[in-house]
C-alpha cells in the first residue's frame, strides 16, 4: 500500500504547512498495513518539524480493531503494532476527540480518526475532512496514477523522455478503476509487487503490465505495445474481454455459429502463419490456439477459457473475431514482410514462412523435401544511416554499409548452404540446391540507400523452386 499511504500522508503535511489551528481528517476502514504504514509515516514526519509546534493525535476505530484481532495472523501482527503505538483507541470513544482543544503554545493539531464505517456515532463527524478513495483520486491524484507510475518506475528506468508510455501505463489503470476492475488500494499493491528487475525501457514496462492484466480479470493485451501495435485504446478492449471470457457474447446460437464460420475461414488460410510467442501466450502454434477458440465457444470449455488469458485478445479481437468472411474480403497483399531479429534466426524464419505458402499455394496436404529443386535467400536492399567526412558522399557512405554488412553477415552464406542441404535426405542423385547470397560480394546486387531519418533494414527474398510447378517467393 506505499503509493496509497505516501499519497495521503504528502496531503496531510502540505494541509499542515498550509494552516494553523486545528486540521481534522477522518479515514476509511483501509486495511491493517496501510493505517499502520500511514501512522509511522506520519509519526516521523511530524517529528522532524522544528520550526514550529505541530501536535497530532491517531486513533483506529475500536470494532475495526477487534477485527483484526480476530483476523489473519498479517491483521493480527499489524494491530499488535497498532496497540503498541498507542493508535488504538480501547476505550471506544473515537468521536470524543473532535472536541479536542489546542494548547496554547501548539501551533497546529492535527487529529486523525481511521475506520470511519466502524464508527457508531458517524453524525458527529461532519467537520471531518474525509480522505476516502474518491477523495485521494480526485483532490491528490487529479484523476491520474500518472506520479504513481513514475514514482514505481524511479528506481529501474529512467522516466527522462518517456513521457508517452507513463501516460499510457496511468491511463490503463485509470481505466481498470474507471471500470470498477480495482479501487486505488488494488492498484498501489499491484505496482509495489510488480518485478521490474529485468525491464530496461518504460515501453518493456508497459508491454509487462499488459501481459500481467489476470489481477483484474482481464486477459493479456500486449498487442497494444510493440511495432505492430493496434491503434485502438486499452479501454476498448475492455468490455469486448469481459463479454469474451463471462461467455456473453456466445449465449445466441446465431452468434456462436458466425463466430465458428470466421475461425474456420482464418484457420483455412492463416493457419501455417508463425506467431511470436507474445501472441500465442501458452499455446505452441495458431493452430492450437485456434482450437481452443472453438472449443470455448462451442463447449464453454473452462480449460480452454483459460488457457486462452494467456493468449494476446487483442490479436484474438481484431484478426479472429472480426475477421471478415465473403468474396473479395481479406485478400493478402504481396508485399514485404518486416521481421525482427539476429541472424541466424531471422533468415531461418522468414524460410519457414515461405514454405508455409509455398504450401499452401500448392494444396498439398503433405510437404516432402524432395519435391523441392532448389532454395536461394539472397539479399536485395541495404537502408543505412552510415555518413561520411564529406558531405554527400554517397559512394564512401555505401562501402562502409557494405563492410559492416560483411561483418554481421560473414560466413552465414556458407552456413546455410551446407546446413539446408540436409533437409533433403533421400537418396536420389538430384540432390536440394541451396543458393545463399545474404552476405555482400563485390558483384553483388545488394542496392544501398542512404536515409538518415527512416529505420535502417536489410531487404532480402526467398525463393523455393520445386521440380514441378511454379515457384513461391516473399520478400
Amino acid at each position: 500500500m506505499k503509493y496509497m499511504a505516501d499519497t495521503i500522508v504528502k496531503y496531510i503535511l502540505e494541509e499542515t504547512n498550509r494552516h494553523s489551528g486545528m486540521l481534522r481528517f477522518v479515514l476509511p476502514s483501509y486495511p491493517s498495513d496501510l493505517l499502520l504504514k500511514i501512522g509511522c509515516e506520519l509519526d516521523e514526519q511530524f517529528s522532524r518539524i522544528t520550526d514550529r509546534r505541530v501536535d497530532w493525535k491517531y486513533k483506529i476505530a475500536y470494532r475495526l480493531g477487534k477485527e483484526w484481532e480476530d483476523g489473519t495472523s498479517a491483521d493480527q501482527a499489524n494491530f499488535e503494532r497498532i496497540r503498541k503505538e498507542g493508535w488504538y483507541n480501547e476505550d471506544d470513544n473515537l468521536t470524543s476527540l473532535r472536541n479536542t482543544v489546542k494548547d496554547p503554545d501548539c501551533d497546529c493539531l492535527v487529529i486523525l480518526l481511521a475506520g470511519y464505517e466502524h464508527i457508531d456515532d458517524r453524525a458527529s463527524l461532519r467537520d471531518f475532512f474525509h480522505l476516502n478513495q474518491e477523495t485521494v483520486w480526485e483532490l491528490c491524484l487529479k484523476k491520474s496514477f500518472f506520479n504513481w507510475v513514475t514514482a514505481c518506475l524511479s528506481d529501474y528506468v529512467n522516466p527522462d523522455g518517456s513521457e508517452k508510455e507513463i501516460k499510457q501505463i496511468a491511463e490503463v489503470f485509470k481505466e481498470l478503476y474507471r471500470n470498477a476492475l480495482t479501487d486505488m488500494l488494488g492498484v498501489s499493491s499491484y505496482l509495489e509487487r510488480l518485478d521490474l528487475s529485468d525491464v530496461m525501457t518504460c515501453s518493456d514496462v508497459y508491454h509487462l503490465i499488459l501481459s500481467n492484466l489476470l489481477p483484474f480479470k482481464l486477459p493479456c493485451m500486449n498487442g497494444l505495445v510493440g511495432r505492430y501495435r493496434s491503434r485502438k485504446p486499452f479501454s476498448s478492449y475492455i468490455n469486448p474481454a469481459q463479454n469474451f471470457f463471462n461467455y456473453s457474447m456466445f449465449f445466441s446460437p446465431s452468434d456462436r455459429k458466425k463466430t465458428i464460420e470466421k475461425i474456420n475461414k482464418f484457420k483455412d488460410e492463416h493457419v501455417d502463419e508463425q506467431l511470436e510467442s507474445d501472441t500465442l501466450g501458452s499455446f505452441n502454434s495458431l493452430e492450437l490456439l485456434l482450437d481452443a477458440l472453438e472449443d470455448h465457444i462451442e463447449n464453454r470449455s473452462e480449460a480452454a477459457r483459460k488457457q486462452l488469458l494467456s493468449a494476446d485478445f487483442v490479436y484474438i479481437h481484431d484478426k479472429i473475431l472480426k475477421y471478415k468472411v465473403g468474396p473479395g474480403k481479406n485478400v493478402r497483399k504481396s508485399r514485404a514482410r518486416k521481421l525482427y531479429g539476429l541472424p541466424p534466426e531471422v533468415f531461418l524464419r522468414a524460410l519457414w514462412i515461405t514454405l508455409g505458402d509455398f504450401k499452401k499455394e500448392s494444396q498439398s496436404s503433405l510437404f516432402e523435401a524432395e519435391s523441392l529443386s532448389s532454395i536461394t535467400l539472397q539479399s536485395t536492399i541495404f537502408r543505412h544511416d552510415f555518413d561520411d567526412e564529406e558531405e554527400d558522399n554517397q559512394e564512401d557512405s555505401n562501402e562502409k554499409a557494405k563492410n559492416f554488412l560483411r561483418k554481421v553477415l560473414g560466413g552465414i552464406d556458407d552456413f546455410f548452404e551446407v546446413q539446408l542441404r540436409d533437409i533433403d535426405d533421400s537418396s536420389e542423385q538430384k540432390q536440394l540446391e541451396v543458393n545463399s547470397q545474404l552476405c555482400p560480394v563485390e558483384d553483388g546486387r545488394v542496392s544501398y540507400q542512404r536515409n538518415k531519418r527512416a529505420e535502417p533494414y536489410l531487404k532480402f527474398e526467398v525463393i523455393i523452386t520445386p521440380r514441378e510447378g511454379g515457384f513461391c517467393k516473399r520478400e
